[in-house]
């Protein structure tokens, strides 16, 4: 482990020049003064809802961001795509609308072809308990521990009866973004969010480092909504990841435990995270949390023990108190919409985000899908 890329997520160095230039579009000499939509922030939830307005013809889409594309959360995320495994925390609702975002990413990897490489994996989830609803879901499965040795040859831990969510996916996140950027209408980095003129109930001004904007619409999609903006506690939490050296021995399942969750990647690396601690308020990686990832990594698969990290990094996820994002119109204004607090499912939840935040641009109604993400809570 003495040669690790600390602070780096893996994802950028499997993109290409183009994908790389495709983060960094910058900033025109002027901005459209008067978008039909502004979108503030280039994360993945920004993003796929800027697609989402161009798709349903909403008129010009204009979004900003800060520094580059992905800066934030979304660009060091996992990248996993596994709706069914949060059927126990988060409930029917949430995984229907998670399923129907992985179904929008399957849609948009057909028309991307090469250009979005969406994997297709099973999972094997441990620890999910005798009682656990995932067990009920159609497509998943109990395994036995034959099985399990037959998916996982040398798999590390005898737990019978392990869960099989079949037809989950994973994706490059930072790939994600230069797709999404290229079909989301004028993408401007370097442009920094300055805050509202707000007259009558309505965001008549948006304020940022080029000038100001007198939009039709706006979403903030900060990952941490502005201060004051939303009557809800907003949180970090903090959490790291490693990558092991590519290897030709790959794991033909994701495998998802107590103690982490290994990932086989594109390029045959491991992929391992899963810890949670309080956000320090600090981007270091903690050497303690590696170590503790590369213990579990020789446990779960002693084989692949002796593969050691390339890289090694930690981000700061926005959250809520209740762990449930925010996915609604802001209060006490008519033409400004909040998408916030995602935690570690911004990713997986974004092309549903968005689709439902420009139906509710285009239509007037809020959705009933996302009824679940509205304020006040029930």
């Amino acid at each position: 482990m003495c040669s690790i890329a600390a602070g780096t997520p893996v994802w950028f160095d499997q993109l290409d020049g183009r994908e790389r230039s495709a983060l960094r579009p910058g900033a025109p000499p002027t901005l459209d003064p008067r978008p039909d939509v502004l979108v503030v922030g280039g994360g993945v939830q920004g993003l796929a809802t800027a697609m989402a307005c161009r798709e349903l013809g909403l008129g010009r889409v204009q979004l900003i961001e800060r520094d580059r594309l992905v800066a934030g959360p979304s660009g060091s995320a996992a990248g996993a795509l596994c709706p069914d495994a949060h059927l126990d925390v988060e409930g029917h609702a949430f995984v229907e609308f998670a399923r129907a975002s992985l179904a929008r990413y399957a849609a948009l990897a057909d028309e991307a072809g090469p250009e979005l490489r969406l994997r297709w994996l099973d999972w094997l989830v441990a620890g999910a308990g005798k009682d656990s609803a995932v067990a009920r879901l159609p497509g998943v499965q109990r395994v036995d521990a034959d099985e399990v040795r037959r998916l996982v040859p040398g798999l590390g831990i005898e737990t019978p009866g392990l869960l099989l969510p079949r037809g989950q996916a994973h994706v490059n996140p930072q790939r994600l973004a230069a797709v999404l950027a290229g079909r989301g209408g004028e993408v401007a980095t370097g442009v920094e969010y300055l805050g509202l003129g707000v007259t009558g109930g309505r965001a008549e001004t948006v304020h940022t480092s080029l000038g100001d904007i007198h939009p039709g619409a706006v979403v903030l999609a900060t990952g941490v909504a502005p201060t004051g903006l939303l009557p809800i506690a907003q949180l970090r939490v903090k959490g790291h990841l490693a990558a092991t050296r590519p290897s030709a021995i790959s794991l033909p399942v994701a495998l998802a435990a107590p103690g982490a969750t290994v990932t086989p990647l594109e390029d045959g690396r491991l992929l391992v995270g899963g810890d949670r601690t309080p956000d320090d308020g600090s981007a270091d990686v903690d050497p303690a949390a590696i170590g503790a990832f590369h213990a579990e990594l020789g446990r779960l698969l002693p084989g692949a023990a002796g593969r050691g990290f390339s890289h090694a990094w930690s981000c700061a996820r926005p959250a809520t108190a209740d762990r449930l994002p925010v996915v609604d119109r802001a209060p006490g204004l008519d033409n400004v919409w909040v998408t916030a607090g995602h935690h570690t499912t911004g990713v997986l939840l974004a092309a549903a985000t968005g689709h439902a935040l420009a139906s509710w641009i285009a239509t007037g109604v809020a959705p009933a899908q996302a009824a679940q993400f509205r304020l006040p809570r029930p």
